[in-house]
């Protein structure tokens, strides 16, 4: 079963952002969607949300891990995977 994924504006944005230091994120994206749309619970669970989790990929030469925020629940929607967010390991938001 492959369920529906759903790229939220901020996921979006980040990716937009990213993009200028690291021009392959979009087929970081498009490996993550894959694997989160065949096992939505791969990633860790935000501890006290279970709906909320956290998917880290590996490094792979100069490309640094990513960390996708996301949230999947099985009880209200088991067929979304919803994107909300992605940062690089050497980035921090200045916000």
């Amino acid at each position: 079963m492959y369920r529906t994924i759903v790229e939220e504006h901020a996921f979006v944005q980040d990716l937009d952002s990213l993009a200028k230091d690291y021009p392959r994120i979009y087929d970081v994206k498009d490996a993550v969607s894959w694997e989160l749309s065949k096992r939505p619970l791969a990633g860790t669970a935000v501890f006290g949300y279970h709906q909320w989790r956290l998917y880290n990929t590996f490094q792979v030469g100069i490309t640094p891990v990513f960390t996708i925020l996301y949230s999947y629940d099985e009880q209200k929607d088991p067929n979304t995977v919803r994107l909300f967010g992605v940062r690089a390991a050497d980035k921090v938001r200045d916000e």
